[in-house]
């Protein structure tokens, strides 16, 4: 689990060299599956060919509900329709693009936890030892 969110994390250092252009706000909402989810959908050019893509910000999916939702609905304000976004988008796939480029707060927890229970794990094995 480690190395696979290590990784991950990596591949979002990475997308912060991407190219960039600039995009625009198209729509916005916030839905609500288990949480407050604010999407934003944008649209930019690269080359000549119109793109369309959603986000919905990487906002981080912990807190109270009544937390949540306010960071959402910021997200959302913070981002009117109309609004000039900067795009980071995949040279090689332009559809492939981000308004957040780097790694997401999921995989830094989810990173954090691996080495957690790698140590919990090694502390143990050693401890077996040690009592052996």
């Amino acid at each position: 689990m480690a190395t696979i969110e290590y990784h991950k994390i990596m591949q979002g250092m990475m997308r912060k060299k991407w190219p960039k252009v600039t995009g625009t706000i198209i729509h916005n909402e916030v839905i609500e599956r288990r949480m407050y989810i604010p999407l934003l959908y944008y649209k930019y050019q690269v080359n000549d060919i119109n793109y369309t893509a959603k986000t919905n910000m990487h906002v981080p999916g912990f807190g109270m509900k009544t937390s949540r939702k306010e960071v959402a609905y910021k997200t959302i304000s913070d981002n009117p329709i109309g609004k000039s976004v900067i795009v980071y988008y995949n040279a090689d796939n332009p559809q492939d693009s981000r308004l957040k480029p780097g790694p997401k707060w999921s995989e830094f927890n989810r990173l954090s936890l691996g080495i957690i229970l790698i140590t919990a794990g090694a502390f143990g094995i050693i401890m077996l030892r040690k009592t052996q």
